[in-house]
């Protein structure tokens, strides 16, 4: 009875072994394109291109040819060629709105894409060769802005009240009226005078309030930590930088250091939720959201300048903008 036993035992193991692997081992099937007939646009990693693709097209003679002829690989290789590293998105739209989307990555020497479902493919040379799968795959990558690239700081050296400017940031840490100060300085090294200023900076404030508000209520914004992040990484790559010498010299006449005003600053912690919403907008873009208010838009960046224009149109509430408003005049008392 035993021996039968481990004799079925024996049979089932043998056939889940064979089942696995044929599973793991099964290549799917090689690539059909749409017919150039119906296709509406074709999504090169940012750009659109609308129209039917021409026989003598880059799409004809390289991606269409590379796609349709790239070896499919097992689930096998797909455990152990799956990359987390950014993709080169390539898309088409058919005319029925219907949107094919590949994702090219390069590991090691090899380029590969993937589709929707998961499978692999490699035998791509020709568009490696074309665009640089490598390089091009980190365009869209999030990096937010080197700090002491901000043209602000230049303004700030250059103002007659600087050391008073700081004393206020000081003293209304992560503040609108922070804010307000910041993008009057700019405008007024300009040449922007006044009340054109005043109206310029209070519609500045207002805005970056309503893009930040109505983004973290779509969840488009980075958290606090990632922030803190950004922050101390900025700090520790620029301390030894001449400018940034300059800078903290201009903030300690005031009482105050430039790593302390970064780190309370709501001018600093808004520029980098804009720039992370912007990015946010762009993988969007590149996961086939190609359509703003029913239309498509040409590249990556009209999209989520679009989007970003949505969430500044949608404004803050009418008690907000009061408070703002108030916030501001009060600032611009004290320039």
């Amino acid at each position: 009875m035993k021996k039968k036993t481990f004799a079925f035992v024996g049979v089932v193991f043998t056939v889940l072994l064979v089942i696995v692997g044929v599973w793991l081992f099964k290549k799917p099937s090689k690539i059909k394109l749409p017919s150039d007939s119906e296709i509406e646009l074709i999504q090169y990693n940012g750009l659109i291109v609308q129209g039917k693709p021409t026989k003598v097209s880059e799409y004809e003679q390289v991606w269409k040819k590379s796609i349709e002829n790239a070896k499919p690989l097992s689930r096998f290789h797909n455990m152990k060629n799956k990359s987390n590293a950014p993709y080169y998105v390539f898309s088409i739209v058919e005319k029925n709105d219907k949107i094919v989307t590949f994702k090219f990555f390069k590991k090691g020497n090899t380029s590969y894409f993937e589709t929707e479902s998961g499978e692999l493919y490699t035998g791509i040379e020709k568009i490696d060769e074309l665009v640089d799968i490598e390089k091009s795959s980190k365009i869209y990558e999030f990096r937010a802005k080197i700090i002491l690239s901000d043209e602000f700081y230049d303004d700030l050296l250059k103002y007659a009240k600087n050391v008073e400017f700081i004393k206020y940031c000081k003293k209304n840490k992560f503040s609108d009226r922070e804010m307000y100060q910041s993008s009057c300085i700019s405008l007024l090294n300009n040449d922007v005078k006044g009340a054109d200023a005043d109206k310029e900076a209070t519609k500045t404030v207002l805005d970056i309030n309503a893009e930040y508000e109505n983004g973290k209520k779509d969840n488009l914004t980075a958290s606090k930590s990632d922030f803190e992040k950004y922050i101390n990484d900025e700090i520790k790559n620029f301390k030894k930088n001449s400018k940034y010498k300059k800078i903290d010299i201009a903030f300690k006449k005031a009482g105050y250091s430039f790593e302390e005003y970064l780190r309370n600053s709501k001018r600093v912690f808004m520029n980098y939720q804009l720039e992370y919403i912007k990015y946010q907008y762009q993988q969007e873009f590149l996961k086939g959201k190609l359509k703003v208010k029913g239309s498509y838009v040409e590249n990556i960046n009209e999209y989520s300048s679009a989007k970003q224009a949505e969430l500044i149109e949608k404004g803050i509430s009418k008690e907000k903008e009061k408070v703002v408003k108030k916030d501001c005049k009060e600032a611009y008392k004290n320039l």
